[in-house]
């Protein structure tokens, strides 16, 4: 007789082997994790799996090693367990910065997160531009500037500037 060996913890179908015989008796053993109800065929992205209260195999999703992205905050996230895919995650791929929309199942753009974090960038290539002014505006003030210097440091300034009415754009937005 043979017998159908199931996971201990999915249920899973996991092989077919030939049934031992009980030595007194001579009738097939059945350990356990096992049944001699034979598996029908898996569907696409489906496993067989037993299910012992109901004594059958069922059809059950196999969705893993599948990537996916957690709807309340964008992450990744990779399944691990056999079932349909979770309400919390979807499969489009989000945004810089995501809010997911359960209206319309889509990710948005969070403007504000995007605008604060543009914010923080102008504030590093302010930090960077003033770092980078410090030798030309040293040898301007001791003498020993040359014209790169001061064409460096115009173009700085302009530079800086530019990002300064950005900076003042963006907050004037958000308030």
């Amino acid at each position: 007789m043979i017998i159908y060996h199931y996971s201990p913890k999915t249920g899973e179908f996991l092989l077919s082997s030939e049934a031992r015989l009980d030595p007194i008796d001579k009738q097939p053993l059945v350990p356990a994790h096992a049944t001699a109800i034979k598996p029908g065929a898996a569907l696409s992205d489906h496993v067989l799996c037993f299910d012992e209260e109901e004594a059958e195999w069922k059809n059950v999703e196999d969705h893993r090693g599948e990537l996916y992205f957690l709807k309340s905050t964008g992450e990744e996230f990779i399944i691990s367990d056999l079932g349909p895919v979770p309400n919390e995650l979807t499969s489009l791929v989000p945004c810089e910065f995501p809010i997911w929309d359960d209206t319309a199942d889509v990710w948005l753009t969070d403007d504000d997160a995007a605008a604060e974090s543009r914010i923080n960038e102008i504030l590093i290539e302010l930090y960077n531009i003033d770092m980078a002014s410090i030798r030309p505006e040293r040898a301007i003030r001791v003498g020993t500037a040359v014209a790169t210097d001061m064409e460096k440091l115009t173009a700085l300034e302009a530079q800086a500037a530019d990002l300064r009415i950005e900076l003042s754009t963006l907050r004037s937005a958000s308030e």
